[in-house]
Formats: C-alpha cells, sequence, structure tokens
C-alpha cells in the first residue's frame, strides 16, 4: 500500500510528511507539476515512484536503505547508484 498514490492530477504539493512501514511512501503516475518538499521515508519498501510525471520537483528528503533490502539483482544496482545519485543533489541543493 503506498503511503500517498497520485494518478493524474496537476500542481500538486507534498510538504513537511513522514511516511513510516508503506510499501511505497509516494507514488505518482500521469502528474504534472507535482513537488515534494521535507519528507521523511523510514522502513518502507520503496521511496519515491514516479510514473509518467512532468516538470516535477523532489526536495529535501530523507530515504533509509531499507528498500536496498528488497532489490536483486540488476534492480539493486540500479536502485543503489539512482539513490545514490538522488541523495548528492538533494544534499548539494
Amino acid at each position: 500500500m503506498a503511503g500517498i498514490y497520485i494518478e493524474g492530477g496537476s500542481d500538486i504539493f507534498i510538504d513537511n510528511c513522514t511516511f513510516e512501514r508503506c510499501d511505497i511512501a509516494i507514488d505518482a503516475r500521469n502528474t504534472k507539476n507535482l513537488r515534494v518538499n521535507q519528507a521523511h521515508i523510514n522502513d518502507c519498501e520503496k521511496g519515491v515512484k514516479l510514473d509518467d510525471c512532468w516538470d516535477s520537483e523532489i526536495n529535501d528528503i530523507y530515504i533509509d536503505k531499507k528498500a536496498y533490502k528488497y532489490s536483486k539483482g540488476i534492480n539493486n544496482f540500479r536502485l543503489t547508484k539512482l539513490t545514490t545519485m538522488v541523495r548528492f543533489y538533494m544534499r548539494a541543493a
């Protein structure tokens, strides 16, 4: 179950939320101009999943490392590299 599930919307702003023990913290699909700011994602299998979300922005998010435990093989490599890159840019901003 997702903490927040969005399908088909625009100009959505999620601010200062905490997600714990979710399958996916934020699951958004076919959404335009989604803004996520200051989210803490703890003990979730997946953090943020965006599918066909245009002009979206994610800022200041803490994601714990539990998500790594659920991925295997190539998915784990892709998730780890992407998460590392996202964390780098979040901290640099």
